[in-house]
């Protein structure tokens, strides 16, 4: 599968939520435990910050989001760890396996240490 790492775009909220919504129903591989809209999520990445980072997984050929990432400043700590950044991954079901998750971590790794991030805490 070709996969382009991009920063994720408003209008990219319906394909990140009909990726992300199976995942959620299917309650084995994140904590989340309630869908999500195309709404929300639009509004979500509009609201982010200078410090946070979205990328998602797009199969160039057929223009499908097939994985994403966001990462954000640690909450609740104000400014005593502003280097650390809690993380986030997700692949669609069908797409697992095939380096994708891999290749938005090199993406990740490189844009944090761009926006001063030093270490990284993920969540599933």
């Amino acid at each position: 599968m070709d996969i382009a790492i991009r920063n994720a775009r408003p209008a990219d909220g319906v394909g990140i939520v009909e990726m992300w919504n199976p995942i959620i129903e299917e309650g084995k591989y994140t904590v989340f435990d309630q869908s999500f809209t195309a709404e929300a999520e639009q509004a979500y990445i509009e609201s982010l910050g200078e410090r946070d980072i979205f990328l998602v997984a797009e199969n160039v050929v057929t223009d499908q989001i097939v994985g994403f990432q966001s990462m954000s400043p640690f909450p609740n700590v104000g400014l005593a760890m502003p280097y650390v950044g809690v993380c986030g991954t997700f692949v669609d079901q069908n797409a697992r396996r095939q380096g994708i998750a891999r290749q938005l971590f090199t993406q990740l790794f490189a844009t944090a240490r761009q926006k001063g991030y030093e270490k990284i805490f993920t969540y599933i």
